[in-house]
C-alpha cells in the first residue's frame, strides 16, 4: 500500500526549516505568507523586512519582484544590494474595490520577469502576499496550463480569509493566449490571424 501524498504545506515547512538552519545570519525568519511556487526558481511571500534577509540569503535569490505600490525603504534596498539581489518594482495599487480587477498590463510585465530564468531564483511579493501576489502567481500557473480549480485553490489558500471576488474573476478569465500576444507585441512578431 502506497503512502498518502505529503500535503504541500508540510513540504514547504520542511524546506523553510532546512533553509533557516543553513542561514549564516541570526535573522533567518521567512517572510510571512512565504511559499514555494517552483522549487529553486520562484517563491512568493508578503513584503520582506530586514529580519527576513538571512532567510532570503539562504535561498540564493537573484531577484525580487516587488508588486507594492510604494518602493522599498533604503534599509531594504541596502540589504538586497549587499546580497547582490536585483529589485524589480512593478507598483500595483492596493485594491479593495470588489469590482475592480488588478491591471492586466502590470500582470503581463510581472509574468515576463517571472518566466525569465535569468532572474531565478526570484521572490514575488506584495504587502501581504495575498491578492496582488495571488493574481500574479495564478496567472503564472495558467500560462503553465494548470487546471483552473487548482489555481483557485492555491489563490484561496494564500489569500485566506480575505479572498476577493474581483481577483477570482480576473483569475478565471485570464488566458494564456493573452500573454503570448503580449510577448509577440513586445518583440514585434507578426501575429497570424486564427479566425476564418
Amino acid at each position: 500500500m502506497e503512502d498518502p501524498p505529503v500535503p504541500p504545506r508540510t513540504v514547504e515547512m520542511e524546506m523553510v526549516n532546512d533553509v533557516a538552519s543553513r542561514s549564516t545570519s541570526r535573522c533567518s525568519l521567512p517572510p510571512s505568507n512565504f511559499g514555494v511556487v517552483v522549487a529553486d526558481e520562484i517563491y512568493r511571500s508578503a513584503c520582506p523586512t530586514s529580519d527576513n534577509f538571512g532567510f532570503l540569503q539562504a535561498l540564493n535569490l537573484k531577484s525580487i519582484l516587488n508588486l507594492c505600490e510604494e518602493e522599498y525603504p533604503e534599509e531594504i534596498k541596502d540589504c538586497a544590494k549587499l546580497q547582490g539581489i536585483e529589485i524589480f518594482h512593478i507598483g500595483i495599487k492596493s485594491n479593495k474595490d470588489p469590482l475592480k480587477s488588478i491591471p492586466l498590463e502590470k500582470v503581463m510585465q510581472g509574468l515576463k520577469l517571472a518566466i525569465d530564468k535569468v532572474n531565478y531564483p526570484i521572490l514575488i511579493h506584495c504587502k501581504s502576499g495575498k491578492h496582488r501576489t495571488g493574481c500574479m502567481i495564478a496567472s503564472y500557473r495558467k500560462i503553465r496550463n494548470w487546471d483552473l480549480s487548482r489555481v483557485i485553490d492555491e489563490y484561496r489558500f494564500y489569500s485566506a480569509p480575505k479572498e476577493r471576488v474581483a481577483d477570482l474573476l480576473f483569475i478565471e478569465r485570464f488566458e494564456r493566449k493573452w500573454f503570448i500576444s503580449y510577448l509577440m507585441r513586445l518583440h514585434r512578431i507578426p501575429q497570424q490571424n486564427t479566425s476564418t
